[in-house]
């Protein structure tokens, strides 16, 4: 093999050629078994160094799910021979597999869309089966295997047109009683950012964001986040945050990029949940079907849209035009003239005079004449290619996302050159705003969980596209309200992560801004909720907020229940501590405060079950039994004649 360095290198029953690959546990080699003289992929992970143990113990692990996933489904994974230690390493030895690696095929520029959803489509074929996989490994039934790793130098090419899926090595079987296991070891670049979050626990969501990073991959040529790869840290921030993606090229066809933005959401129950849900948009796409992901797209939030009378006014672009009124005016009859009518004739000039005809204006007037004729041409030119470009973007508003902000405000910006009335603006303007409003909904929605997973980046890619909107339409009150109410969870935040020391009276001013502005909704009151429950410790604050809220028509639940709790754990643990610094009758009042706050706390948390609820209730209880020590015993009633007084 020319450039390739024979190793000539023996160990035990195996003879060791060449390199292959290395990664994160051990080495690659192509060998031959001496025995029986098979060609083999020989992977060796060393028995001693770091994390070794744990390292062997995963590709043991994975071996063994490989191996017997292979004997199910035969074709989609290598042919696992034997596994054993040979010292100093832990061998597996598997069929040798000739193909391409996925990644080579990338590195060579953007993949041809179909070609790229037919490789897509291979890969959630094997989910859709490796996801059903059931097995018992030690006496333990597991329901399910997760890869936990793939990326493109894990999708082996075949010339048959097939995929082999390679590395076993950390990936999981999960019991049917357990909804995640840990794995510490993924790439980050292809790791979902709910694995970041929660340091290497994964289910088979986390399979689905790493297949759709591949996708993005092979469609753009490039991974989402490349502007933060060249350091680790900020990109583990970048993909834990969401920060704003790259978008996908423009040419990429708006039904595959909304399958590219599911698979890619923020929160993993708006992605795809299983993988033959994948399977099905992706053959649609194929056929030039609908796609789930399109729908989504085309019909997300609108029940939380109210429509503006301009956008009700846009329909009269398609109502029926009645004919023009005509009316005839009565003449006199030809009867009752008593003089013919006049007779316009034509005097010859007066001599040495020259004729209206024969005279031409001056050359000054006739070049400002071209010059306003050519000025008016272009503007209708403008006019024209404003309004083409608006129906092409008009035809893309329901896929755009998040990630699509920065290119479509540029087209958008791009109407208005060389434009008078700016004929394209008007045709997107209305759709476009809905759409904008469509995204931060999704957010905002979100956040009315009773366990809201909502980002900081969420919150800031809603802000975004509101922005957006209200440079578009600055008078209107829907954007206008969103807009404030996203801004106050955003100062909200600031203060937490103690970035500002005014955020939290900021976010009291927007919730309030957001909720006069829009008189309806209830969700700047969540807001403010939060900010007394957690920021300000503001107890009457919290009641009126959630009983405007109930006004409003939200229905307070679990975590309304869990806010009141930990507000008056709070409460109880601040007076308890002021406490100690006082003596006599004002220690007493407010231990007696806190005993009135730990037992509220109690009863809030009382069966509730909800985020962090049974250790506060814990906390509460022992902690009202030592306030309640600290209280000299209450007086026994005086009795007379065996009656109390």
């Amino acid at each position: 093999m020319s450039g390739v360095e024979r190793l000539n290198w023996v160990l035990q029953q195996y003879s060791i050629t060449h390199l292959i690959a290395s990664g994160h546990f051990g080495t690659v080699y192509h060998a031959q078994h001496t025995p029986t003289g098979r060609e083999v992929a020989l992977k060796l992970i060393p028995l001693q160094g770091v994390d070794s143990d744990e390292k062997v113990a995963a590709e043991r692990h994975g071996a063994v799910l490989q191996q017997r996933f292979g004997a199910a489904h035969a074709g989609l994974v290598p042919e696992v021979y034997e596994h054993q230690p040979l010292s100093p390493f832990y061998a597996i030895s598997m069929e040798l597999v000739q193909g391409r690696q996925l990644s080579t095929l990338i590195a060579d520029g953007p993949v041809p869309s179909r070609r790229a959803v037919e490789i897509a489509l291979a890969i959630a074929r094997f989910l859709e089966r490796a996801h059903r996989f059931e097995t018992e490994i030690e006496g333990q039934r597991y329901a399910l295997i997760v890869h936990a790793d793939l990326k493109p130098d894990h999708i082996l090419l075949l010339a048959s047109g097939g995929i082999r899926v390679l590395d076993f090595g950390i990936a999981k079987a999960l019991a049917a009683r357990t909804l995640v296991t840990t794995n510490k070891w993924g790439s980050v670049q292809y790791a979902s950012p709910e694995r970041l979050h929660s340091d290497g626990q994964v289910n088979e969501h986390a399979d689905f964001w790493s297949l759709g990073i591949m996708l993005f991959e092979m469609l753009a040529g490039f991974r989402p986040y490349r502007n933060y790869e060249h350091n680790p840290s900020l990109l583990d921030n970048a993909i834990r945050r969401q920060e704003p993606r790259e978008p996908l090229p423009p040419h990429i066809e708006p039904a595959l990029v909304a399958i590219v933005h599911k698979l890619l959401a923020p929160q993993p129950e708006r992605r795809y949940q299983h993988a033959d849900d994948i399977v099905r948009d992706l053959d649609a796409f194929m056929s030039g079907a609908p796609t789930a992901a399109g729908l989504e797209h085309a019909h997300a939030s609108q029940a939380t849209v109210r429509l503006r009378r301009d956008d009700v006014a846009q329909t009269a672009e398609t109502a029926p035009v009645r004919p023009p009124v005509t009316q005839t005016v009565p003449t006199e009859p030809l009867a009752h003239r008593t003089q013919p009518p006049p007779q316009l004739t034509a005097e010859p000039p007066a001599p040495g005079v020259r004729s209206a005809a024969a005279w031409r204006p001056p050359l000054l007037v006739r070049m400002a004449r071209v010059a306003i004729i050519a000025l008016v041409i272009s503007l209708i030119a403008g006019e024209g290619v404003s309004l083409i470009r608006g129906q092409r973007l008009r035809g893309q508003i329901r896929a755009i996302d998040v990630a699509d902000l920065g290119r479509v405000r540029e087209q958008y910006a791009r109407l208005g050159t060389w434009t008078v009335i700016g004929l394209g603006r008007w045709r997107v303007s209305a759709p476009l705003v809905t759409q904008m409003v469509q995204l931060a909904d999704r957010t905002i929605l979100e956040y009315r969980d009773e366990r809201p997973a909502v980002a900081e980046a969420q919150w800031e890619q809603a802000r975004l596209a509101l922005d957006f909107a209200s440079s578009i339409t600055p008078g209107d009150l829907r954007v206008a309200s969103r807009r404030a109410y996203v801004r106050g969870q955003e100062a909200r935040i600031d203060e937490q992560l103690g970035r500002t020391r005014d955020g939290y009276r900021a976010a009291v001013r927007l919730f309030r801004e957001a909720a006069r502005l829009d008189q309806q909704s209830f969700d700047p009151y969540l807001g403010l909720a939060s900010v007394f429950a957690y920021g300000t410790h503001d107890l009457d604050g919290l009641t009126k907020a959630v009983a405007e809220a109930e006004r409003r028509g939200y229905k307070p639940g679990r975590r309304e229940r869990a806010q009141f709790g930990d507000l008056h754990k709070t409460l109880a643990d601040d007076r308890r501590t002021e406490a100690t610094r006082l003596s006599g009758p004002a220690k007493i009042e407010q231990l007696e405060r806190a005993v009135t706050d730990y037992s509220k706390c109690i009863e809030y948390f009382d069966g509730l079950r909800l985020f962090n609820s049974e250790v506060n209730l814990r906390t509460c209880r022992k902690r009202l039994a030592e306030v309640q020590s600290q209280l000299p015993p209450a007086p026994v009633p005086a009795s007379i004649g065996g009656s109390q007084l």
